[in-house]
């Protein structure tokens, strides 16, 4: 009998020392709370650490406790948009170095724009390609740096 891995599923790290990039802290900002699970299943699998915050209002408290390395972020969110989140994220020097990842389903040019004016460090469409973002997390991952992907 053979098992087949699902494309669309990156493999889980191995967990041995110097085996490949290490963990990072991500914190998954999404209110569609299915969509913010699978996501978090996905980068646990890859071995990363993860939180989920539901709603605009929670992130910047959630992120001053989690210290992420990445933060994977919705641009419509309750309570407080990912665009006003983005901005007080880059106003506190805590994040300077921390990948902020505007995530959403709005996808025009003046949407990019946006995402970039606010802070973001890269816009994905919804939904993610899983392929790009675990290439992303892995370069993150190996320099420490955040990618200017926008």
């Amino acid at each position: 009998m053979s098992l087949e891995r699902s494309p669309a599923l990156p493999p889980a790290r191995q967990a041995f020392p110097g085996s490949g990039p290490k963990p990072l802290h991500v914190l998954v900002v999404d209110d569609h709370i299915d969509m913010a699970n699978l996501m978090v299943e996905l980068l646990k699998m890859s071995g990363h650490e993860t939180r989920i915050v539901h709603c605009g209002l929670e992130v910047l408290g959630a992120a001053r406790n989690f210290m992420p390395d990445v933060i994977l972020l919705d641009i419509g969110l309750p309570g407080r948009n990912g665009y006003e989140v983005a901005h007080l994220i880059r106003r506190e020097c805590l994040f300077q170095n921390t990948l902020l990842v505007a995530m959403t389903g709005w996808d025009r040019d003046e949407d990019r724009c946006a995402a970039t004016a606010a802070g973001f460090d890269v816009h994905l469409p919804k939904p993610v390609d899983l392929n790009v973002l675990m290439k992303m997390l892995d370069q993150v991952s190996q320099t420490g740096k955040p990618p200017r992907l926008a």
